[in-house]
């Protein structure tokens, strides 16, 4: 916070613009990852004399929200931030998450517990340089400063029967120091096997990690049901380290009885630095087999469908029909449009619009004549519009879901136009009558 500032610089209170370093190859779930602020966010903010030290700092851990989700952060009350009256240059730093209280301007890094992994995404912002108050907006760009692994995975190449899957890495840090003052990470310190989040229906796993300089003694274990599957990170010739800023995205491909397959080992990024790719095999451990081999698991999903509630239309099916109505399409939320055609296509949530979305077969898709729109504008249903689309429900993003409609050719492009009802996260939608 400032004390006391003159009664002459009210005017002169900084307007501050908050948005996240990204690239164009948009594609994650945090909230950070994706370049979107939610409702009352925080963030800390220092200004200091032009080319000073943090230490002397003229304002200090100022408290900025951000009321409705908009990179546009206002200070809570008492925490207002104001230019020196005699036109001095200032320098700004900033972070997130916001804490109250710092240790000699440490910010302590804990990433053990990975349940919400927006608390514990952190950012860094020190491109504000040299300003004075004739310049009317502060607009700080922020940059992630750990590191994220996603696991993309399937079952002998569909994605159902992965409820309940488990995954972690073994024998990682989860505790560290960042310094505000020079953006540097130290002391790491307590090393643990960390637990991915995974989503309800097992098929993707996230972990923000601290930066990793060597992989040796460190494994990739996942575990369904009775049987565990890993990989000795160890071994790998080509990613030898979990660099800042970076993410790794990995498909991971479950073989009963043979192992874990990662295939096509990417880091397709929204606003992380891309790092290398490589295929890759773990070995399941045997130990952990049961006495039988598994048979296959009821309820299994067919690679395609009839268009039905139970087994709904794979997006390539949806593609090659040019009328049927009342039908369902099943898919993962990888975007949206922002036109009709398909050449619209965005993969990800940056400034995401409620009129559509984009399903694909795999949640890795890229190419947009692999994806199938749905229409949320045309006789949707009201509370489909509201649940579904991405602009309003980012963390939507990637997740696995049928959608009951007609499929009709508009103005040359296919797509599914008149949704009633929808089943996301187990949950339904509407009314598919």
């Amino acid at each position: 916070m400032q004390d006391h500032p003159n009664h002459l610089d009210m005017i002169k209170e900084i307007n501050v613009y908050a948005s996240i370093e990204n690239s164009s190859i948009p594609i994650s779930q945090t909230r950070a990852s994706n370049s979107v602020w939610d409702k009352n966010d925080v963030i800390g903010i220092f200004m200091t004399k032009a080319n000073s030290p943090l230490s002397s700092a003229l304002a200090s851990n100022a408290k900025y929200v951000t009321t409705d989700g908009t990179p546009i952060f206002l200070p809570v009350a008492s925490h207002e931030i104001y230019f020196p009256f005699n036109e001095e240059m200032v320098d700004f730093i900033a972070y997130y998450p916001y804490k109250e209280t710092l240790d000699n301007l440490n910010y302590s890094i804990d990433v053990s517990d990975q349940t919400t992994l927006e608390h514990i995404d952190l950012l860094y912002a020190n491109n504000v340089k040299e300003v004075v108050s004739s310049n009317k907006n502060i607009n700080l760009t922020f940059k992630h400063q750990l590191s994220k692994v996603i696991l993309n995975i399937t079952k002998e190449g569909v994605t159902s029967d992965l409820a309940g899957l488990k995954a972690e890495i073994t024998n990682q840090n989860t505790k560290a120091t960042f310094s505000l003052a020079n953006g540097t990470i130290s002391n790491e310190n307590e090393p643990a096997n960390i637990s991915f989040s995974v989503s309800s229906d097992g098929a993707i796993a996230q972990a923000i990690l601290l930066p990793t300089a060597s992989l040796i003694d460190k494994k990739l274990k996942l575990t369904l049901g009775a049987s565990t599957y890993s990989y000795d990170l160890g071994e790998n010739k080509t990613i030898t380290s979990f660099d800042a800023s970076t993410k790794y995205s990995l498909k991971v491909v479950l073989k009963e009885g043979v192992g874990v397959t990662l295939e096509n080992l990417s880091t397709n990024i929204e606003d992380w630095l891309e790092g290398p790719t490589e295929n890759i095999t773990a070995d399941e451990e045997l130990q952990n087999q049961p006495d039988n081999p598994p048979e296959e698991l009821p309820g299994e999903e067919p690679q395609e469908g009839d268009g039905s509630e139970v087994n709904p239309y794979t997006v390539e099916q949806a593609q090659m029909i040019t009328e049927e109505k009342k039908v369902w399409v099943k898919g993962y939320i990888v975007g949206y449009y922002t036109g009709s055609k398909k050449k619209t296509f965005f993969n990800g949530i940056l400034n995401a619009r409620s009129l559509n979305i984009a399903i694909a077969s795999s949640a890795l898709e890229e190419d947009p004549n692999m994806t199938f729109q749905i229409d949320l504008l045309n006789n949707a249903h009201k509370d489909i519009k509201e649940k579904i689309d991405l602009k309003n429900n980012p963390k939507n993003f990637l997740e696995k879901i049928a959608l009951f409609g007609d499929i009709e050719n508009y103005l040359g492009e296919i797509m599914l136009k008149n949704v009633k009802s929808a089943i996301i996260d187990g949950v339904k939608i509407g009314d598919s009558r």
